[in-house]
């Protein structure tokens, strides 16, 4: 918790709510946005990630990484597909991860991205 005085201003945050309202993308997810999106499209992907906060909310990076790789995946490297995904995770992220081929765990989205930059 951090408190913050000032003369005419009294702040109190919540610094675990801040942290799970800030995502960020990894380098892993910039990697595979590199390898599926064109130049001029990559900080537009960017953008509409940062909705993608993982099926538990953000607080684990494994977890946000496993997400944002599976609307990567099922993208195929195309906007409109890229927003069917994210539609997708809105409404079950649990449905994405799935559909994605990535069931257990972040490990899934991983080999799929190495072989996604072998192939390359």
């Amino acid at each position: 918790m951090l408190l913050v005085f000032d003369h005419f201003l009294y702040l109190k945050v919540n610094l675990n709510n801040l942290r799970s309202a800030i995502v960020f993308i990894s380098k892993r997810t910039e990697e595979a946005i590199s390898h599926l999106f064109e130049t001029s499209e990559i900080e537009r992907v960017k953008d509409k990630l940062e909705i993608v906060k993982g099926i538990f909310g953000g607080s684990n990076e494994n977890d946000v990484d496993r997400c944002q790789l599976a609307v990567l995946k099922l993208s195929n490297g195309n906007l409109d597909e890229l927003e069917d995904a994210i539609k997708l995770y809105k409404v079950d992220a649990r449905d994405l991860v799935l559909a994605a081929g990535f069931p257990n765990s972040a490990y899934d989205a991983y080999n799929w991205l190495t072989n996604l930059k072998t192939k390359g």
